[in-house]
């Protein structure tokens, strides 16, 4: 999880990205609202402390669904995708998964 805090905002719980994603983690509020009620069965407000719980809960069931840290990266970076991408977004914002993948697996390493 640390790999993925440090390559989505260097751990700056504060921090705002241009698509509308926020925190440390850079959920989406969409995304945050999901995870929530995945991990707490109800959803709830977004703090540095249920980011980071929310977080590790959900890396955790992906890890005992047998996932590797590449596809967890990916997963991170871009929802339920199974194959890197790169593109502008429908905020014309750039990404490219691929490249994100490899950043936080060089993290890890």
């Amino acid at each position: 999880m640390e790999a993925i805090t440090y390559v989505e905002s260097g751990g700056n719980f504060h921090a705002r990205g241009a698509s509308g994603e926020g925190g440390a983690m850079q959920f989406m509020p969409a995304t945050w609202r999901a995870f929530s009620i995945e991990v707490y069965g109800e959803y709830r407000e977004k703090t540095p402390t249920r980011e980071r719980y929310v977080a590790t809960k959900m890396i955790e069931r992906w890890i005992e669904q047998g996932m590797t840290d590449a596809q967890i990266a990916l997963r991170w970076n871009a929802g339920g995708a199974t194959q890197c991408s790169a593109g502008i977004n429908k905020h014309g914002v750039a990404y490219d998964s691929c490249a994100y993948q490899k950043k936080v697996l060089a993290m890890l390493q």
